[in-house]
């Protein structure tokens, strides 16, 4: 079952420098009991669409067009009860940095519970603080009956980052929104987080959307994975047809850029820097980057590209063909 989708959605901001277009177009779909992975460099527009799906992009100078569905239902913002309804019991988030989003003068078992009593009015706190407790032991938190009482300051930023899931874990929500979980985390932190979310996942049921720059990640623990570049999604797929065969050029640059056990000399960045989004222009936004762009009747710097199913699998943003895109991909390899 579709436990999320999202259709054709578009936030754009309006501020002094004139519009800002975060997010185009963007239209995917999370099933139940999956992990979607989002990647793009900073700036492509993952952690705005996240944000447009827990309604915390609501704003007078802030445009939102296109649907969002949860469980086959429109979300409607307008409706505020619904919303915060949804936001924290069905859905819930964790965001990258964990120290900024936990209260320094209030205890991590009381923000545990304050997210539980939000959605459970008849409960007393003595009951929530229990099932904080019960939260932070299933997140993995040392001594967790003796911690409650403790504040965020006192602990590390991998045990801050696991409050962060007990907080968002203790309603049982059917879906999880990771934005970059594991940014500010050494790479050994990483990987328990990492572990946690998969084997929550697993033990739970719950689908989790998983945001992030790093296609390491997603090769760990994704089972489909759309690619943002400009705030528009350039590729989709399985992560297995991603990984085996990438369609659209960003998503080479990403994979090559990733540091391989066979091979840990031969790292390739992608040229230039991601666009400024207030100033797009007509034609396919990697175009600058893009080594293909140019080549002789390929209007990519006249058009953008719709995204299209490439050979009956994953969809990809990108003129090629397919019979040219290989005799490239031969050619740079």
């Amino acid at each position: 079952m579709n436990l999320l989708r999202v259709e054709n959605l578009t936030v754009d901001f309006q501020l002094t420098e004139g519009r800002v277009p975060a997010v185009r177009g963007v239209s995917f779909e999370i099933s139940s009991g999956k992990i979607l992975g989002c990647v793009g460099e900073s700036g492509s527009g993952k952690s705005v669409t996240a944000q447009t799906i827990m309604g915390l992009t609501q704003a007078e100078n802030v445009s939102i067009s296109g649907e969002i569905s949860f469980m086959d239902a429109p979300i409607v913002f307008s409706d505020k009860k619904a919303i915060r309804r949804l936001r924290g019991h069905e859905i819930a988030m964790i965001f990258q940095d964990p120290l900024s989003s936990l209260h320094p003068y209030y205890s991590v078992g009381s923000q545990i519970a304050e997210s539980y009593l939000a959605h459970h009015k008849g409960s007393s706190k003595r009951e929530a603080m229990q099932e904080a407790l019960k939260a932070m032991i299933q997140v993995g938190i040392p001594e967790a009956e003796s911690r409650l009482k403790d504040y965020p300051h006192q602990f590390s930023g991998g045990m801050r980052q696991r409050i962060m899931i007990a907080m968002a874990l203790v309603n049982k929500p059917k879906l999880l929104i990771a934005d970059e979980p594991t940014t500010a985390l050494d790479v050994t932190v990483q990987a328990q987080i990492l572990d946690l979310l998969t084997k929550l996942q697993k033990e739970t049921g719950m689908a989790i959307l998983l945001i992030t720059h790093d296609f390491g990640v997603v090769r760990e623990v994704c089972d489909d994975v759309i690619v943002m570049y400009a705030g528009r999604v350039v590729e989709s797929g399985s992560a297995d047809q991603i990984f085996a065969n990438p369609s659209h050029p960003y998503t080479r640059g990403l994979l090559s850029s990733l540091v391989s056990g066979e091979d840990q000399e031969r790292l390739t960045p992608i040229p230039g820097s991601p666009p400024v989004l207030s100033e797009l222009s007509e034609g396919c936004s990697f175009a600058p980057r893009c080594s293909w762009a140019g080549l002789e009747g390929m209007p990519c710097f006249n058009r953008e590209p719709e995204l299209q199913i490439v050979e009956g699998r994953a969809a990809s943003a990108c003129f090629m063909d397919s019979d040219l895109r290989e005799i490239f991909f031969v050619e740079e390899k």
